[in-house]
């Protein structure tokens, strides 16, 4: 994250580091979004304390898509996944999961059709309020 005003150690950017498993998180004051130093201080302060990571996810950021990222994991066997790879099948899914809710079902006279209204009227009490209401569709809509 950054840039940041200038703290008194002269670092300006935050460099957070997530573990995907556990969710644990730190956070690392670092002078600049460099990927140099990046990836000197995941090895020192992120590898050192926990160990090789198995994979590594990026959200593409400028700092981590260059050349001292790739030795890095050439030299840690570290494969590298870039977190866009499945962003347009995840888009796909919220957008046919919205449009399921949305859309909502096509009822035709006569059908007899359930509603349910969660939110009770003003003044009523939820425990003394039905939760459904029958409706019933003719040629004259009569609400019951």
């Amino acid at each position: 994250m950054g840039p940041l005003p200038t703290s008194r150690r002269g670092n300006t950017c935050i460099l957070v580091i997530v573990n995907y498993f556990t969710k644990w998180s730190e956070a690392f004051p670092i002078p600049n979004r460099e990927a140099s130093t990046i990836t000197s201080l995941f090895v020192s302060e992120w590898v050192a304390s926990f160990g090789t990571p198995i994979e590594l996810h990026s959200d593409q950021g400028a700092a981590f898509e260059s050349h001292p990222r790739e030795k890095l994991g050439e030299r840690l066997r570290v494969a590298y996944k870039i977190a866009a790879q499945h962003q347009s099948k995840s888009q796909h899914h919220q957008k046919s999961c919205y449009d399921r809710t949305a859309n909502g079902p096509v009822y035709r006279i006569g059908d007899h059709v359930w509603l349910y209204r969660p939110k009770p009227p003003l003044g009523a009490a939820h425990k003394f309020h039905r939760p459904w209401l029958v409706l019933i569709l003719s040629r004259f809509v009569a609400l019951f």
